[in-house]
């Protein structure tokens, strides 16, 4: 076939004997409806495009179409089609278009359950025996049940003041309704102490890992040393780093000067190794890598219970009132409690993501009964571990230190798988802290969680250098959490929630004097956490 020919402009004859003033889109030809890619619902038709219907209408039995093959602009009299164009075909009535309403994914009430259980228990665990001797035994467990009652009340807030006046928004519902019902200005320091608790959870995970990997890497190195005696092995021996004499193993003393030991430093080296492993990852546009991990945090939790069983096995119970005794266990120290008040209030924040879980349960009516179930779950977890290692420790509580795991000793076969599980759960969990930290500040200064290359690393770099200083200068888990938890706790667990209730009730004229008085008086509580921190 010669090139000329395969370009001549081919005709095509169309029966157009019909009525051609029908409807563009006719009642009768509607089909079912599709989603279209702007979240629209929009009816199928058998028509052809807009501009191919515009075609100068002919008045003969049969028109030609013009189909171009050729390589050459298709002439057309514009201004003649235009002229043709009978907008009045178009009936309003034919186009049916209205908002897709995406299907809400929703869980069993026992997913919703572990999942509020799963988002909340965590590293804590590691402190909440610490937590008991600071606040005394008897006091200790009525604190973890008392703030647990006031963070689900609290919580639940949130939850049924959304139901009855929030909107579906962007997975930031808390911030939405708070803007909505508050103003502004309240959204944005909801974010801003929302971070706060980001940060703090990236500083102790950092903590942490640097301890972590510490053990682990000593461990190994002596183990294969042929002059040391380290092995893995049931010991039944604890540490108690306050002691002046103390070593954190039984072989360092006589080791000391080994050229290892200047190198791998837990507070002076260490912290900084972990930034050749962590800050590189951190960089990347999205975590979706490590969220295949999480479940390695349920996988944690049940070893620490296991964990805690264990010991208690092996200790006993070492538990005295009298005061002469090593065992000596107080019931309650009323000067250093409010150390385990503000731990707690971390410990049991979910507030900034409760709407965000709840929404998501199958059955909406069963949400107050659901969440109420999961604080007991956690409460109860917190409350076993801290109460089992605490009581079965066989030396003085005064030694018991944030991390529990500090009080046993390197070559301890237990403490040494907890240490590597926990190295690299927290391996996997670091990025996704950091993520949403990111997230969540550069949203609020450029709109967009990934303005720049150069934006991204210059604040991972500002996150990781306060995460090292943190490690370096002030490595207490337990002061760090109970200073964050009481400081953002205030905001998120206390007043923000009570805030939201008073306007909403004011909203629809159901405030009342006691409810009013009530809501006044929980945050004030919060602020005398504050002030307590400070004090102890």
């Amino acid at each position: 076939m010669s090139l000329n020919r395969f370009l001549r402009t081919r005709t095509l004859s169309v029966d157009t004997s019909g009525d051609e003033r029908e409807p563009l889109i006719s009642t009768s030809r509607r089909r079912s409806p599709s989603l279209g890619p702007a979240g629209f619902m929009f009816y199928d038709s058998d028509i052809n495009s807009d501009i191919e219907s515009a075609q100068p209408r002919q008045t003969k039995g049969k028109k030609q179409l013009n189909y171009l093959y050729s390589l050459r602009p298709n002439r057309i009299d514009h201004e003649q089609v235009y002229k043709k164009l009978d907008f009045q075909l178009y009936d309003k009535s034919d186009f049916i278009i209205k908002e897709a309403q995406p299907q809400r994914a929703t869980n069993s009430s026992l997913v919703t359950i572990f999942t509020v259980w799963n988002t909340m228990v965590g590293t804590s665990l590691l402190a909440m025996p610490w937590g008991l001797g600071e606040s005394g035994l008897f006091l200790g467990l009525l604190l973890c049940f008392a703030m647990s009652f006031l963070c689900f009340y609290t919580a639940h807030l949130n939850v049924t003041t959304y139901a009855k006046n929030g909107k579906p928004g962007d997975g930031a519902e808390l911030f939405v309704l708070t803007k909505d019902l508050i103003g502004p200005w309240a959204e944005i320091i909801a974010k801003s102490f929302s971070v706060l608790v980001l940060a703090g959870a990236a500083f102790i995970y950092w903590i942490l890992l640097s301890n972590f990997f510490y053990h682990n890497v000593y461990f190994v190195f002596y183990y294969i040393r042929s002059d040391s005696n380290m092995q893995p092995s049931w010991s039944s021996n604890v540490l108690c780093p306050n002691h002046e004499n103390f070593t954190s193993s039984g072989s360092k003393a006589e080791i000391a000067s080994d050229t290892f030991d200047m190198i791998w430093d837990l507070h002076r080296t260490v912290p900084l190794y972990l930034v050749l492993i962590l800050f590189p990852v951190l960089n990347f546009k999205s975590p979706t890598f490590f969220t295949k991990f999480t479940s390695l945090g349920t996988m944690a939790v049940m070893y620490i219970m296991f964990f805690a069983v264990v010991k208690f096995f092996v200790f006993g119970v070492n538990v005295s009132l009298d005061s002469t005794s090593v065992h000596y266990t107080s019931l309650a120290h009323l000067t250093t409690f409010p150390k385990m008040s503000g731990m707690l209030t971390l410990s049991l924040f979910i507030h900034n993501i409760i709407i965000n879980l709840m929404k998501c349960n199958d059955k909406q009516e069963n949400n107050k009964r659901d969440l109420s179930i999961a604080y007991i779950l956690v409460c109860g977890t917190y409350a076993f571990v801290g109460l089992v290692l605490f009581i079965a420790f066989p030396i003085a509580k005064s030694c018991i230190q944030d991390n529990i795991l500090n009080n046993f000793l390197t070559g301890d076969l237990m403490t040494l798988i907890a240490r590597f599980f926990l190295f690299f759960q927290l391996l996997t969990v670091f990025p996704l802290i950091v993520f949403m930290l990111r997230s969540q500040v550069l949203t609020m200064i450029f709109q967009s969680s990934y303005p720049s290359v150069l934006s991204v690393v210059l604040f991972n770099a500002v996150i990781v250098a306060l995460c090292v200083f943190f490690a370096i200068v002030f490595p207490q888990i337990g002061h760090i959490i109970r200073f964050t938890g009481a400081i953002a706790g205030f905001i998120h667990v206390y007043s923000l929630p009570c805030l939201l209730k008073i306007m909403s009730q004011k909203a629809d004229g159901s405030l009342t004097t006691t409810s009013l008085i009530i809501h006044i008086t929980i945050p004030i509580l919060g602020f005398i956490n504050i002030i307590a921190q400070f004090l102890v």
